[in-house]
C-alpha cells in the first residue's frame, strides 16, 4: 500500500486556504455508484470513513481549522488606534521669564494616534500564517496516509495469520489421519510402534502451532479493532445543542435507561468473554478432527481451494480480507508511479519545501527589524478660562508623526538573521535528503516486489506442484509398503511449510505494493 497511498494524496492542493479540512480524504471512492451494495465496496467505504472520522484524523483536521482561522485573522490584522484624554491644571504665573510660557495649561486634551508598521512587515507575518496552514494541511494528509497504511497492513496480516491457522488445522487433521492409519496397521501387525509415535508427535506439533497461531490471530484482531471501533466527536457547534437536548430528556428517560445501564455494567465485567465471542474464535479441541470441514475450508494456495474465513474472524473483517485482493488488483492496473515524480508529489518533500519557504520569510522579517515603524497623531486642546488671564481662552489643534528608531533591536538583529539563514539551509538539506531517501525506498520496494512476485510464481508453478506430487508418491509408497511412515510425514511437512511460505510471500508482496 505504500506507493498507492502516496500517489493518491499528493494531488491535494497546497495553497487553498478556504477549503474545509473534512473535504480531504486519502481514498475517494469515485468508482462507487450510489446504488452499489455496501458489501461490494466495504473496504473502500471503511477506508474512507477511517480517513474522515478517526480521532487521529480529527485531531489533525482541527489543527488545520485552527491554522486556517489564524491565517484569516492575520490577513486582517493591523495595529489598533489609540485614544487618549489628558486633564491639566497649571496655575497662571505673571512672572514667568518667557512670554510663551505664560499661556495657561489648564484644560483638557483629546488625542488620537495610529501606529503604522513599515510597509511589508504585516504581509510577511500573514505569509508565515499561510505557510503554517499549508503545513497543517500536509500533516493532515500524511496522517491519513499513515492511518490507512496501518489499517491495510493489519488486514493483510490478519489474512496471513488466518490462512496459516486454517492450513495448520488442515494439515494437523491429515497428520492425525496418518497416525490413525499407523495405529491401525500396528494393531494388525503390519507396522511398527515407532511409526505410531512419530505420527502422534507430528500431530501434537501441529496442535501446538495451531494454539500459537490462534493466539496471535486474536491479538491481531484486537489491534485491528483500534481502526474500526472509535468514538464519534461531534463538531463544537453541534455539541452544545446535543447537550441541551440530552439534559431535557434525561429526566424522562432515567427509568428506561436503568436496565440498559445494568446491562452495560454486566458487559463491562465480561470484556474478555465479549472479545472472544466477537471474534468467534474456534474453541474446538485441536486433537479432535473437524468432521464438518468441507473442501471450501482449505486455505487458499492449497490444492483444494479457498477457506471459509467466517469460522474464526468477524464477518466484516472477513469481507475486508477478501476485498483487499480486488483492491490490490485495481492498484496493479493503475499507471505505475515513477520514482522521478517523488520531488513533485511527495508529501514529505512538500513539507520540507514549506519549511524552506518559512525560513526565507522569517529571514525577510528579521531584516524588517532594521527599518523604522511610524505613528501619526492628532490632538485637540480645549482651554478653560483662568482669572487674570490676559489672553483669550482659545482652543488649538496639534498634529505630528513619530518614528521608532531601531537602535536596541538592531544590536541583536544579526543573530536573528543568522538563525533564519540556518533554518532555511536546514530545510534545503532536509528536502534533498527526503527526496534521496524516498527514491531509494521506492526503488528498494519495487525490487522487493518484483523479487517476491517471481518467488511466488516459482512456488505456484514449480515448488507446490512438485511437493504435492512428492506427497502423493510417498502416500502411495507407504500404502503399498515400499516406504516407511517417516517419508510420508516428511512429505506432508514439506508441503505444509511450502504452503505457509506461499501465504507469507503473497502477503509480503501485497504489502510491498
Amino acid at each position: 500500500m505504500r506507493f498507492v497511498l502516496m500517489g493518491v494524496v499528493f494531488l491535494l492542493p497546497l495553497t487553498s486556504r478556504s477549503a474545509q479540512p473534512e473535504a480531504e480524504a486519502t481514498i475517494q471512492p469515485d468508482n462507487i455508484r450510489a446504488d452499489t451494495p455496501a458489501t461490494d465496496y466495504a473496504l473502500k467505504r471503511r477506508v474512507l470513513a477511517l480517513s474522515q472520522n478517526h480521532p487521529r484524523v480529527l485531531m489533525r483536521a482541527r489543527a488545520l481549522a485552527a491554522q486556517l482561522e489564524r491565517s484569516n485573522a492575520e490577513d486582517w490584522r493591523y495595529p489598533d488606534p489609540m485614544i487618549g484624554v489628558t486633564w491639566s491644571n497649571a496655575p497662571y504665573k505673571k512672572d514667568l521669564r518667557f512670554i510663551r510660557d505664560q499661556t495657561p495649561m489648564t484644560g483638557i486634551e483629546y488625542r488620537v494616534s495610529q501606529a503604522i508598521p513599515f510597509p511589508g512587515r504585516l504581509s510577511l507575518s500573514s505569509d508565515l500564517a499561510d505557510l503554517d496552514a499549508q503545513s497543517a494541511r500536509l500533516e493532515l494528509a500524511i496522517e491519513k496516509n499513515q492511518l490507512t497504511l496501518e489499517f491495510l497492513s493489519q488486514v493483510l496480516l490478519v489474512r496471513q495469520l488466518h490462512r496459516t491457522y486454517e492450513a495448520t488445522l488442515l494439515y494437523g487433521d491429515h497428520t492425525r489421519f496418518v497416525a490413525d492409519t499407523a495405529r491401525t496397521r500396528y494393531s494388525v501387525g503390519r507396522g511398527d510402534l515407532a511409526d505410531v509415535s512419530r505420527a502422534s508427535l507430528e500431530a501434537s506439533r501441529y496442535d501446538e502451532r495451531a494454539v500459537r497461531l490462534k493466539g496471535m490471530l486474536a491479538g491481531r484482531l484486537r489491534n485491528l479493532r483500534y481502526y474500526l471501533d472509535y468514538r464519534d466527536y461531534p463538531d463544537p457547534d453541534e455539541r452544545d445543542s446535543n447537550d441541551d437536548r440530552a439534559n431535557s430528556n434525561e429526566s424522562e428517560g432515567r427509568n428506561a435507561n436503568s436496565n440498559e445501564s445494568e446491562g452495560r455494567n454486566a458487559d463491562a465485567n465480561n470484556t474478555e468473554e465479549r472479545i472472544v465471542n466477537e471474534h468467534n474464535i474456534d474453541e474446538r479441541n485441536p486433537h479432535e478432527p473437524d468432521t464438518n470441514k468441507s473442501e471450501s475450508d482449505i486455505p487458499a494456495g492449497t490444492e483444494t481451494g479457498d477457506v471459509n474465513r467466517n469460522t474464526i474472524i468477524p464477518t466484516e473483517i472477513a469481507l475486508f480480507t477478501r476485498q483487499i485482493e480486488r483492491y490490490i488488483n485495481e492498484i496493479k492496473s493503475q499507471e505505475a508511479f515513477q520514482a522521478a515524480a517523488i520531488p513533485a508529489r511527495s508529501l514529505q518533500v512538500g513539507q520540507q519545501r514549506i519549511d524552506q519557504q518559512r525560513g526565507i520569510t522569517r529571514q525577510n522579517l528579521a531584516r524588517m527589524e532594521y527599518l523604522p515603524d511610524f505613528e501619526v497623531f492628532a490632538s485637540y486642546r480645549q482651554r478653560e478660562y483662568v482669572a487674570n488671564d490676559p489672553a483669550a481662552g482659545e482652543d488649538f489643534y496639534s498634529f505630528g508623526i513619530s518614528m521608532r528608531v531601531p537602535l536596541w533591536s538592531a544590536l541583536s538583529g544579526h543573530n536573528r538573521m543568522r538563525s533564519s539563514e540556518h533554518s532555511t539551509r536546514s530545510a534545503e538539506i532536509g528536502a534533498d535528503d527526503v527526496i534521496s531517501r524516498q527514491q531509494a525506498q521506492f526503488e528498494s520496494a519495487r525490487l522487493n516486489y518484483e523479487t517476491l512476485d517471481r518467488q511466488l510464481e516459482l512456488f505456484e508453478n514449480s515448488l507446490l506442484p512438485r511437493a504435492r506430487q512428492a506427497r502423493d508418491s510417498a502416500r502411495l509408497s507407504y500404502e503399498t509398503g515400499r516406504a516407511d511412515i517417516t517419508i510420508l510425514i516428511d512429505a506432508w511437512n514439506a508441503l505444509y511449510f511450502l504452503e505457509t511460505e506461499a501465504i507469507r510471500l503473497r502477503v509480503e508482496r501485497d504489502r510491498a505494493l
